[in-house]
């Protein structure tokens, strides 16, 4: 009686042991708006499920980061596009998840404009594609976070880069959202596209239309496929935030439902938690903004919290 008594209880504690370390604590990093300083590039961390953010690292005045930013989850670093207020250049910054100092300072050859640019880690190697304007044209490059040298992947005129960008990592296909106006019987016409770029030839292997006006983009490396957040008019004329995915065999655009809340646009996110079907952003609705998890089956929110009126530059998920 009590060695099945011992049996038992070894053997739920057991189950246990593996139940919990078969759950993965993630964090959520931010680059917010210092809209009080204008300029201000700062590392902080979201907790998803009360809302307080956290200073990771100092403010570093004289940077001003762009709209976009990506994740080493490797080594840990965190990049954006940042204008130096000093210099009036571009540089690639790279801050630690365990300080928010900066360790990686790469000068650009990008030019300031006021259209979009970012940067997307290359998960295989450490490496970053940037992209964004150099005189006048729309670039992309691949820089060697090592020794700070850039290699032109794309070069082209008459299109404007959209801060929303991922990164296939299995195929090594850089995706890349463009806008395209046209004058058409004295009426602008805007189309909207992505740019899906081999990096190993630099070719541009297909255009996919977005009629969805995407406003995020992440790589579902578990199902293997594109998930996003768009927006489209509902049966009563309102405009509604749409879960959207991309089949990366076929390239076809599949619209995975309306999400269940009525959010009125999303700030920045659309990362992905793979394991447990979540996408992430930071929404607004009315006067304030929320952190929202959405599980990308259901098209349910699973859980928000309010962050106030902070806005955020980027959103990014560790691990």
């Amino acid at each position: 009686m009590k060695l099945t008594l011992i049996f038992c209880v070894f053997f739920w504690f057991v189950v246990l042991l593996l139940l919990v370390n078969s759950v993965q604590c993630i964090s959520l990093f931010a680059i917010p708006q210092l809209l009080e300083k204008q300029n201000g590039l700062q590392l902080v961390s979201i907790n998803d499920k009360s809302g307080n953010i956290t200073n990771v690292g100092p403010v570093f005045n004289e940077l001003a980061p762009q709209q976009t930013g990506s994740l080493d989850k490797k080594n840990g670093i965190y990049y954006t596009i940042n204008l130096n207020q000093t210099s009036q250049l571009y540089q690639l910054i790279g801050l630690s998840l365990k300080n928010g100092l900066i360790v990686k300072n790469i000068k650009t050859p990008l030019t300031k404009s006021i259209l979009s640019c970012g940067c997307v880690v290359n998960q295989n190697d450490g490496n970053v594609f940037i992209y964004g304007t150099q005189d006048s044209y729309t670039v992309v490059y691949n820089v060697n976070t090592n020794n700070g040298q850039y290699e032109l992947l794309l070069k082209q005129g008459n299109i404007s880069p959209l801060s929303v960008s991922t990164f296939d990592y299995n195929s090594n296909m850089l995706w890349i959202l463009f806008e395209q106006k046209r004058m058409i019987n004295k009426k602008e016409f805007k189309k909207y596209f992505f740019l899906v770029i081999d990096t190993t030839s630099g070719e541009i292997v297909i255009q996919v239309d977005d009629f969805y006006q995407m406003q995020t983009l992440a790589y579902d490396d578990k199902v293997f496929r594109m998930i996003g957040i768009g927006s489209k008019e509902d049966n009563q004329g309102n405009k509604r935030l749409v879960l959207v995915a991309i089949d990366l065999d076929t390239f076809e655009v599949e619209e995975m439902g309306l999400i269940d809340e009525n959010f009125q646009q999303v700030n920045t996110g659309g990362a992905l938690d793979v394991n447990n079907e979540l996408i992430y952003s930071v929404m607004s609705n009315s006067n304030t903004n929320e952190i929202v998890a959405i599980n990308y089956k259901s098209k349910s929110v699973m859980y928000k919290a309010k962050v106030g009126k902070t806005f955020f530059q980027s959103l990014q998920l560790y691990p």
